[in-house]
């Protein structure tokens, strides 16, 4: 077996040096610390100040506000969405496609004085009205249309009128 290893007693010169090691270290660490405890608080700070918006309110308070706003506006979205459905529906049904001959009735009158004007729907619903110039007297037709069809019969001018409505 052998014998235990014996520390010697440090000499003074020697607790000197590793005192002042130590305290360099000590004093290392020791401003170490003061440096992150300062930027700790400036970074306290502005988290503060960022946590805080700008009329006092937190940024949840304030997220909150903007999640409420923002169902809102869907809820608005939604309404006008069905708004304008209903209004493209109910603008089908308007007469929105015109054609317009014009057209000599009688070769002894003078201009294209006559005419058929076909006025339909979306759906090709409507009507076609006539005007038949002449010299003594003048007459005026109505004719319904459904689906492009009428129940009377129609006169060349008139299909011409229904057929350039039909293109517009």
């Amino acid at each position: 077996m052998e014998a235990a290893t014996i520390i010697k007693p440090l000499s003074g010169v020697e607790l000197t040096h590793l005192t002042f090691a130590l305290v360099v270290v000590a004093t290392f660490f020791g401003l170490s610390s003061l440096y992150l405890a300062i930027k700790l608080h400036r970074l306290s700070g502005s988290y503060q100040k960022m946590m805080q918006g700008a009329d006092g309110k937190s940024i949840e308070e304030m997220m909150l506000a903007r999640i409420q706003e923002i169902e809102e506006l869907k809820q608005r979205v939604s309404d006008l969405q069905e708004k304008q459905r209903m209004l493209s529906l109910d603008g089908m049904k308007h007469l929105q496609r015109l054609g317009l001959i014009r057209f000599n009735a009688f070769d002894n009158t003078g201009s294209d004085l006559s005419f058929s004007l076909a006025m339909t729907d979306a759906e090709r619903n409507g009507f076609v009205l006539s005007g038949i110039y002449g010299r003594e007297e003048s007459r005026v037709y109505a004719k319904p249309i459904v689906a492009g069809e009428s129940t009377y019969m129609l006169t060349k001018e008139e299909k011409q009128a229904l057929e350039a409505a039909a293109k517009k």
